[in-house]
């Protein structure tokens, strides 16, 4: 994970968790395990209705990624870097199309 996100995700987490010590004392309304399960069920369920089931699918699994850097392997990122340099060089051999 990126400095950035863990900056943004904290600053996030402070400013909610803020004003929840400001609003109230009693910090034990906001632990509800079925109104958690009412947001998520219905954030799955509106999720569905607007897109393709698959593409909710692959967004979920997806969701690991955004916590946890990817393994990057040697050979991978020379693959990468093979590619954008042919790249250059056909640019180089017959310019940019239009």
């Amino acid at each position: 994970m990126s400095l950035p996100t863990i900056i943004a995700f904290s600053l996030s987490l402070l400013l909610f968790l803020g004003s929840i010590v400001e609003s109230t004392t009693n910090f034990k309304i906001f632990l509800h395990l079925t109104g958690f399960l009412m947001v998520i069920g219905g954030t799955l369920a509106a999720t569905h209705v607007g897109f393709e089931a698959r593409y909710v699918k692959q967004a979920l699994g997806n969701i690991k990624a955004i916590f946890f850097s990817p393994k990057m392997a040697r050979g991978m990122l020379t693959n990468e870097v093979a590619r954008v340099i042919r790249w250059g060089y056909m640019l180089q051999k017959s310019g940019i199309q239009a």
